[in-house]
């Protein structure tokens, strides 16, 4: 249920046929796999058994909207005890699982209006689709997934949702809940899950709004266990944006499932080579994500970088902003170089939210984007 007053969710278990008393349960990290059709969870517990100790399927009390918060859920769990019992008060102060469930609905990008779809409202401002998750995200993948042509269409066919969710009883910290541990345990069961379900269409991570094929997501997980590496590009984007005044704008997307902060660079796009000013954002978000903060609020506590060489001559400095200029809202670091040219006024605001109540009837290729006066895309080759 939703306690409407803090607006927090507390679910009611189930374990083992036993009614629990509602806890506080919190999602700390959300990925997804869409599906060109519905499938039940206990085939999903049949693909996962033999590879991660399972906790068995939990149902959810619910009601006429319990879609948004699932009726049923598989865990695997992120800590070692996995015969916690929520009702036995010497347990554990903060217990990690994954908690994978089906939604039977398409991605609802835009997260609901307070007034017209209040229960969709607050179940996206409390976090059941993913901490990180803004109106939007699922769009904004479509338009900046290069590399994948067909991103349109697929997202267009999906019909159903597999949830990926980290989620902890208890209130833990960073450092306790681990933000790697519970990403690489994502990605091991997605997976399983897209070389055995031929009806999965993509992958779709909300915070980085990362969307790729399963062929894609393959290469990205072999090349890390290749350099022994985590493979950040399945859970943070690059994004290219270009003005009409000729201002560029770059930003990295996702460091805040790291408890990192994200990046940006301003730049004049007549002056500066894109993959040069990409290389500079890119380098500058991988650098930060080892200094996590404690809190998304702690993000303007965030020791500003030193300033670096970058595309030009020059050095290029960083500011704090506590909004980003795109879409979603988040602080960043900027990053901007002297160029004689003052940086324009459409550069401090944010770009405005998308005030369209439904995402599928609003979406278009990217091709066929009419860029009007906000953007243009600026493709891979540029």
């Amino acid at each position: 249920m939703i306690d409407r007053a803090s607006r927090q969710v507390r679910p009611h278990f189930t374990p083992r046929g036993v009614i629990a008393p509602a806890h506080l349960e919190k999602f700390t990290q959300c990925a997804c796999l869409l599906l060109e059709r519905g499938t039940h969870l206990r085939r999903i517990e049949e693909l996962l058994v033999g590879h991660f100790p399972l906790d068995g399927i939990r149902h959810l009390r619910g009601g006429p909207s319990a879609w948004m918060m699932g009726t049923q859920e598989l865990r695997v769990h992120l800590s070692g005890d996995a015969d916690f019992n929520p009702l036995r008060p010497e347990g554990p102060a903060a217990i990690g699982h994954v908690a994978i469930d089906v939604i039977d609905h398409r991605w609802p990008d835009a997260m609901g209006d307070r007034q017209q779809y209040p229960e969709l409202f607050h179940a996206w401002q409390s976090g059941c689709f993913g901490p990180l998750t803004y109106p939007g995200n699922l769009q904004r993948a479509v338009q900046q997934a290069w590399g994948f042509p067909e991103a349109y269409s697929r997202v267009q066919r999906h019909c159903a949702v597999v949830r990926l969710r980290a989620a902890w009883t208890g209130e833990p910290t960073l450092q306790q809940r681990d933000p790697l541990t519970e990403l690489r345990l994502i990605t091991d069961i997605a997976c399983v899950l897209l070389r055995e379900m031929p009806e999965a269409l993509c992958y779709f991570n909300p915070a980085g709004e990362v969307l790729m094929d399963p062929a894609t997501f393959y290469e990205h997980v072999e090349r890390a266990c290749g350099d022994l590496a985590f493979p950040l590009q399945l859970f943070v984007h690059p994004r290219a944006l270009v003005y009409p005044e000729q201002w560029g704008l770059l930003d990295v997307v996702g460091m805040g499932q790291f408890g990192a902060i994200d990046h940006e660079v301003v730049f004049p796009a007549d002056r500066f080579a894109v993959r040069e000013a990409m290389g500079l954002a890119w380098s500058a978000a991988m650098e930060s994500a080892s200094e996590p903060m404690a809190t998304p609020a702690a993000a303007n506590a965030v020791a500003l970088p030193a300033p670096r060489p970058g595309p030009g001559s020059g050095l290029w400095h960083a500011v704090h902003r506590p909004l980003g200029a795109a879409q979603p809202p988040r602080a960043v670091i900027r990053w901007s170089a002297a160029s004689g040219r003052p940086i324009p006024d459409f550069l401090t605001a944010r770009i405005p939210d998308d005030p369209s109540p439904h995402f599928s009837a609003r979406i278009k290729p990217i091709i066929e984007l009419d860029p009007g006066p906000e953007l243009l895309i600026l493709m891979e080759d540029e």
